[in-house]
């Protein structure tokens, strides 16, 4: 592997060794954000040609930043190398407080606080969608977003929709009372309709906690029918290692702000949502719920959309095995985004 490193400006070229139709420029970069946050993005590009397609944005959700998420270097880790492959220009970031993008200083005594905020995303976002319309000289790119990541893409859409071509939303929670798996996680212990204000600030967890949280969402003893080790190894790795603590740790505000759309609260309206959509669950994913998927449906304000239930599924569908739903996820992003 060759590769270029520019420390001055945080800048890394890498040249993957791999057959042409496998290989990859990688560009790792910082984009300054308000209030001087710096945030980490990774562009994806195929090095044989030059893309012909608009540019994708992954937006992680509240657990693992993006790296972790979409590009692990394993057989089926990388989402973003496997749409890259389709010609799409790939571009990856994390939200503050998220892997190698800037850690706010957050008063840690203010129960008040929601560190993290959809409004918080959708600034950082909107930085680093300017950066890739400057860079690129499209007028509008396409956004995906993952649990979380899809609640803050679909704030941003309804927000900025002349800046986005097409969205896809996978596993999204939405302001839809319903019952939901993490309620008990989350609730006063004391009023379970209240969100519980004394859950520290951030969200800490240790490699057996990343790996249980995956566990959990398989719907079998044998968790290999659904992951491969090495991909699951590679995760966690990945997911821990951005302290030198070897640990997860990211704002929790996303917590609150998906409790309260569980019981109800609506942070964006899918009517105020006027570009095209992608909508996809996972039949066994424990964040969304099917209610959550049939309202956003019904309730889009656009007309080009479409509503996709991903059999056999989990909420890690974009690293699990290719016939566990993986294979049928990139079917129908690369077909959405022709």
């Amino acid at each position: 592997m060759r590769s270029l490193c520019l420390a001055s400006i945080a800048i890394c070229i890498f040249q993957l060794s791999a057959p042409a139709q496998n290989t990859f420029i990688k560009n790792d970069f910082f984009v300054p954000g308000e209030k001087g946050i710096s945030l980490q993005v990774r562009e994806i590009l195929p090095s044989s040609a030059k893309p012909s397609k608009t540019p994708l944005l992954l937006l992680h959700g509240g657990g693992s930043g993006a790296t972790a998420s979409f590009d692990l270097d394993v057989p089926n880790g990388s989402l973003a190398k496997d749409l890259a492959r389709q010609g799409i220009p790939v571009y990856l970031m994390n939200v503050r407080g998220w892997e190698r993008s800037t850690h706010p200083a957050y008063d840690e005594a203010d129960t008040s606080l929601v560190a993290g905020s959809c409004m918080e995303a959708a600034a950082d976002i909107d930085v680093v969608v300017n950066h890739i319309l400057a860079k690129t000289h499209v007028g509008r790119i396409d956004i995906f977003g993952w649990a979380t990541g899809g609640h803050w893409a679909a704030y941003y859409a309804t927000k900025h929709s002349g800046k986005i071509a097409h969205l896809i939303l996978l596993n999204t929670i939405y302001g839809i009372a319903a019952p939901w798996q993490l309620n008990t996680a989350f609730s006063d212990p004391s009023d379970s309709t209240r969100y519980n204000a004394q859950l520290p600030l951030f969200r800490q967890s240790a490699a057996r906690a990343i790996k249980s949280a995956w566990d959990m969402a398989i719907p079998a003893t044998d968790k290999s029918q659904w992951r491969d080790t090495m991909v699951l190894n590679a995760y966690i790795n990945a997911a821990i290692s951005f302290n030198e603590y070897h640990v997860l740790k990211v704002p929790g505000g996303y917590r609150k702000e998906s409790y309260e759309m569980a019981h109800g609260k609506k942070y964006w309206n899918a009517k105020d949502i006027k570009v095209p959509v992608l909508l996809l669950r996972s039949e066994y994913d424990f964040w969304s719920r099917p209610k959550d998927m049939t309202s956003i449906c019904e309730e889009l304000g656009t007309s080009t959309k479409k509503c996709v239930t991903l059999p056999a599924a989990t909420h890690f569908v974009f690293l699990d095995k290719p016939e566990k739903g993986r294979a049928l996820l990139l079917t129908e992003m690369t077909a959405f985004l022709k």
